[in-house]
């Protein structure tokens, strides 16, 4: 038998024993909607709602909550800074924006709260 057939033999076993392997078993149907870390979408929700409705101690209690258990949540800092930008706490909007184009620069969201931030200081020059 020439080694080219041995190889072709081997390969078309191993590709058949693959093929035979049963897939493992789909998750129950109520697995795939729990989130990763139990209530952290939805007490993300409530608190961009609680933003939205100006009850931002209320809000910052669910961030710091979420934060809690995650604290490089880039949600749960986004919505955070906002607040802080809100509040008239430009200072610590500013760093909460900052350290999050530092970790995840692919977000624009940070950057385009830099740049309103920095605009409203006058700030043309960064």
């Amino acid at each position: 038998m020439s080694i080219r057939l041995a190889v072709c033999v081997v390969t078309v076993l191993y590709s058949v024993a693959l093929c035979a392997q049963a897939p493992p078993p789909p998750p129950a149907a109520g697995e795939l909607l729990k989130p990763a870390t139990p209530g952290l979408p939805s007490d993300l929700a409530a608190a961009n709602k609680l933003i939205h409705d100006g009850e931002y101690t209320e809000a910052l209690a669910k961030i710091d909550a979420v934060l809690a258990n995650d604290t490089r949540n880039p949600q749960a800092r986004f919505l955070k800074g906002v607040i802080q930008s809100d509040q008239g706490e430009t200072d610590e909007a500013t760093a909460t924006f900052q350290a999050l184009t530092e970790d995840f620069p692919e977000l624009p969201e940070p950057h385009n709260n830099l740049a309103v931030i920095w605009a409203q200081k006058g700030r043309y020059d960064i």
